[in-house]
């Protein structure tokens, strides 16, 4: 108790002061509550940012590994859509697509070895997936131990092809091809830079009219050899024979293209 408080109470009992006129003082004399402290928020009750929005799609990416793989442009798609195994991601601005030969993760099935297991998934090997992408997206695509069917594309491609084949038509743009223990069959408008390789494998490659690219050849213990339109043949038996000849423009030669192979056969006809 304050002194003040005691000094009030001391005066109401020697009849100093009335009861009324000492309640209003000891209203003046006691101080007031403090304010109750707000509860913080708990972690419920704050709200949740909104999840940022993926980036537009800028390319698509497709990997896939014992499938026959059929790739085809097609403008009525706004980036890719996959018919077959498989499985997509969107990181950053590219849409990467896997086959996928497994059962399923959430499928029930009964316990079996490891042995058993891959003998079901090379049962389902050979399955066909197909993808149709937006020709105007860029486009890389890599197939393993399989086959490769690829047609009307018009942005850049990078196509990778090892243990299986390839079959590009009616592409047009900026082309990267390799290809390694395996062939490839290939009819192509080139522009822009452009390279075409065989690693222990083989490659034609059918330059189409309207292409405009200058075509530079090289073998390493292999052979590698242009065909022009008037029955002309330009072989390049190594890198010093490739280094002293002159290429052979198709168009303005604005472009190129750089055909090379190693321990195979590369053979480019300009139609």
């Amino acid at each position: 108790m304050s002194e003040e408080i005691r000094d009030i109470l001391n005066r109401v009992a020697a009849g100093e002061l009335s009861p009324e006129d000492a309640q209003s003082l000891l209203a003046e004399a006691t101080p007031a509550p403090a304010p109750t402290p707000t509860p913080a928020a708990s972690a419920a009750d704050t709200p949740v940012p909104p999840m940022p929005a993926p980036e537009p799609v800028a390319k698509v990416s497709i990997r896939a590994s014992a499938v026959r793989l059929v790739v085809l442009a097609d403008p009525t798609v706004d980036t890719a859509v996959a018919d077959g195994p498989h499985r997509a991601s969107h990181v950053g601005d590219t849409l990467t697509i896997h086959s996928d030969l497994s059962a399923g993760e959430y499928q029930t099935e009964t316990p079996r070895s490891t042995f058993a297991t891959w003998l079901s998934t090379v049962n389902r090997a050979g399955s066909t997936l197909t993808v149709r992408v937006n020709p105007s997206l860029p486009l890389e695509v890599l197939n393993v131990a399989g086959s490769l069917e690829l047609s009307g594309t018009r942005a850049p491609a990078s196509v990778g092809v090892e243990a299986g084949s390839a079959r590009l038509r009616d592409g047009s743009g900026p082309l990267a091809l390799s290809v390694a223990s395996g062939s490839a069959d290939v009819e192509w408008q080139f522009h822009g830079e452009c390279a075409v390789s065989t690693d222990l494998g083989s490659a034609r490659v059918a330059v189409l009219p309207g292409s405009d690219v200058a075509i530079t050849a090289d073998a390493v213990l292999g052979m590698a050899t242009v065909r022009l339109a008037d029955g002309t043949t330009i072989k390049a038996s190594s890198s010093k024979d490739a280094a002293e000849q002159q290429p052979v423009v198709v168009g303005a030669g604005t472009g190129s293209l750089a055909v090379t192979s190693r321990l195979g056969s590369l053979v480019v006809s300009v139609m």
